[in-house]
C-alpha cells in the first residue's frame, strides 16, 4: 500500500520478518546453550576413581613370512577385552571425545584417562594411524577416493617402515601376540642383538669353511625406517646400527646367494683377513688355526706415514707412506707386488680422504698433488686436524714456512740435514 508516494508494507508482514528474525537470534542462543549443557554433561559423567587407567588396550600383530607384510588389530577392555572392529570410528569418537562403546554388555569410554599408561601409548599410535584409514575409508564422507567392488578393512593398521619402529618403542620389553600361519604366539620385543655369528673352521690341511651358527631362512629380517629387526623364533630384536653394518650384511650376503656355507683354500685367507674381517670386524671367530697361521695371514697393525711438502709452484705435496712392522710400501706404485697381508680396507679408507681434500695423483713422483689455493687453505686450516689424528705427518721448512694459516701449521715439523724430522700435530 502507498501513502504519501511511499510503500507501507502491511503490519502482519513487518510482524512475520521480526518473528523469523527472533528465532535466527533464539537458535544463536541455544547453539551456546546446548553446549553449555554438554559440559555439564561431561561433568555429570567424568571417570570415577576406580575406573582411572583401568581401560587396556590389546595389539596383535599379523605376520605374513612368505611376504614380510605385517598388521596390527586392537583389543579393548578392562577384565575382558573386545576387537576394534572400525578403528576410524574408534578414531572418530575418541577424537570429538564421545561415549565409545564396546563388549555384550556395553561399556563405554570417552576419556584418555581411562586407559592406563602403557595404553595410552597405543591409543595415540591409533589415533595417528587411524586419521589415515578414515581418509581412505570409502565409507567415510571425508574420503577422497572411489573403490569399486574393493571391500577396506578398517579393523588393522598396515604396518610399514616408519610404523615399525614407533611399535617397537612403545612394546619394547613386553611380550605381544603375534599371528603366523594363523597360530598365536607371544613374542618378546628385545632392544638387543641376537646371537647370530660366523665360524671360520678348518676343514682339512689346506680347505676351511665359514658358516653361520643359524639357519639362514630360519630368520626374518624386518626393515624399519630406522633399524633393522630380526625376528627369531619367539622373540623380535631390535639390532644396533654396528650390527647391521657387520653380522645381517654377512648373513644377507648367504641368504642371497642361497648357500649355508662358504669354503675357502690358503690362497683365500689373505683376502679373508685383508678384505673381510677388517670390514665385518668381530662377527667371524676363528676356530682350528693356529697361532702361525694367524701371523702368517693376519694383518700386523697398519700405521699411515704423510710427508707433506711444496714445491716451487707453490703447489702442496704429499707422499705416504703404507708401514706394517718393519716394512713399507707406497701405495700408489702398483708395479710392485707385495707378500705380507695387507688391511685393504683401511688403506682404501685412508686413500679416499686424501681425494675427499681434492689432491690429485701425480704418475710422475707417485705422490698427491694439490694445486688449488682455496683447497690448500682449507686442508691446512681444517683437514690437517683430522689427519693428524690418524696419521703422522712429516714436514719440510717449506712447509713450515709457508704464510698460510701459521697457527695451525706451526710446530708441526721441520727438515734436519736433508732429512724429514717427525713431530706429531697435537
Amino acid at each position: 500500500m502507498w501513502y504519501n508516494n511511499t510503500l507501507v508494507k502491511p503490519i502482519e508482514k513487518r510482524g512475520n520478518k521480526l518473528q523469523n528474525d527472533y528465532k535466527k537470534f533464539k537458535q544463536l542462543v541455544n547453539i551456546f546453550y546446548n553446549e553449555e549443557l554438554g559440559i555439564l554433561d561431561k561433568n555429570d559423567h567424568e571417570l570415577q576413581e576406580k575406573d582411572i587407567g583401568s581401560v587396556v588396550i590389546e595389539p596383535t600383530i599379523i605376520f605374513d613370512k612368505f611376504t614380510g607384510n605385517m598388521k596390527v588389530e586392537f583389543r579393548i577392555g578392562r577384565a575382558r577385552r573386545y576387537k576394534i572392529k572400525d578403528i576410524s570410528e574408534f578414531y572418530d569418537k575418541m577424537i570429538n571425545e564421545e561415549s565409545y562403546s564396546y563388549g555384550e554388555r556395553p561399556v563405554y569410554v570417552r576419556s584418555r584417562e581411562a586407559f592406563n599408561e602403557q595404553s595410552k601409548k597405543l591409543l595415540d599410535f591409533i589415533l595417528k594411524y587411524g586419521e589415515s584409514i578414515k581418509i581412505a575409508n570409502p565409507n567415510s564422507n571425508t574420503s577422497n577416493y572411489n573403490y569399486y567392488g574393493s571391500k577396506f578393512d578398517t579393523s588393522r593398521i598396515i604396518v610399514g617402515n616408519s610404523g615399525i619402529d614407533e611399535l617397537f618403542e612403545i612394546l619394547k620389553g613386553e611380550k605381544v601376540k603375534f599371528q603366523i600361519d594363523g597360530k598365536n604366539e607371544a613374542v618378546e620385543f628385545l632392544e638387543e642383538n641376537p646371537n647370530i655369528e660366523f665360524v671360520l673352521t678348518k676343514k682339512d690341511e689346506k680347505e676351511y669353511i665359514i658358516k653361520p651358527n643359524i639357519e639362514i631362512f630360519q630368520i626374518r629380517i624386518i626393515r624399519g625406517k630406522k633399524h633393522k629387526y630380526v625376528l627369531k623364533r619367539n622373540r623380535l630384536y631390535c639390532c644396533s646400527k654396528k650390527f647391521e653394518d657387520t653380522n645381517l650384511k654377512l648373513l644377507e650376503v648367504f641368504r642371497k646367494q642361497y648357500i649355508n656355507e662358504v669354503e675357502l683354500n690358503e690362497k683365500h685367507l689373505k683376502d679373508l683377513f685383508s678384505i673381510i674381517i677388517p670390514k665385518v670386524k668381530n662377527a667371524i671367530h676363528i676356530q682350528d688355526l693356529s697361532r702361525e697361521e694367524l701371523e702368517k695371514y693376519k694383518p700386523k697393525e697398519l700405521i699411515t706415514k704423510v710427508y707433506l711438502d711444496f714445491n716451487k709452484k707453490g703447489y702442496l705435496l704429499a707422499d705416504l707412506r703404507f708401514c706394517y712392522g718393519n716394512e713399507e710400501i707406497n701405495p700408489l706404485d702398483e708395479k710392485v707386488k707385495y707378500n705380507f697381508p695387507r688391511n685393504i680396507i683401511k688403506e682404501t679408507e685412508h686413500l679416499n680422504l686424501f681425494k675427499k681434500s681434492g689432491f690429485m695423483f701425480e704418475a710422475k713422483n707417485l705422490r698427491f698433488v694439490l694445486p688449488d689455493e682455496d683447497k690448500i687453505y682449507k686442508f691446512l686450516s681444517e683437514d690437517i686436524a683430522k689427519y693428524s689424528q690418524r696419521f703422522e705427518i712429516l714436514t719440510t721448512d717449506a712447509f713450515r714456512n709457508k704464510q698460510i694459516k701459521p697457527t695451525q701449521i706451526g710446530n708441526v715439523g721441520v727438515r734436519l740435514n736433508g732429512r724429514f724430522a717427525y713431530n706429531k700435530l697435537k
